[in-house]
């Protein structure tokens, strides 16, 4: 039926909205242990106290991290949701505070 469809197509266009979201995060998120796999890689060439060093700056770094954007991305998207479900709100300014906070973020870390 016709009503089978449209909701076919929704859902079509619900999936691809998904993964347009989804590919740039998961590539953002596969970046850092790449990375850190690189630089592992090219030290690992000077020698193995310097590696071991690495390893350990790496650890503490990826701690620092998860410390600051674990409760950033929890509050950005709490407050993006809330704009986006409330209809008086201004997603405009939901967005403007949730990039004030990486600012903030960004400058301590």
């Amino acid at each position: 039926t016709r009503e089978e469809l449209r909701q076919k197509e929704t859902s079509k266009k619900l999936d691809a909205d998904i993964l347009a979201l989804a590919l740039p995060a998961f590539v953002a998120l596969a970046c850092d242990p790449i990375a850190s796999i690189v630089d592992s890689i090219w030290i690992g060439k000077i020698g193995a106290v310097e590696l071991a060093g690495t390893g350990i700056a790496i650890a503490i770094l990826n701690i620092v991290v998860r410390l600051f954007n674990t409760p950033l991305l929890s509050v950005t998207t709490s407050v993006i949701a809330k704009a986006y479900a409330d209809p008086n709100e201004d997603i405009g300014k939901g967005a403007s505070v949730a990039i004030e906070l990486g600012i903030v973020s960004g400058i301590v870390q």
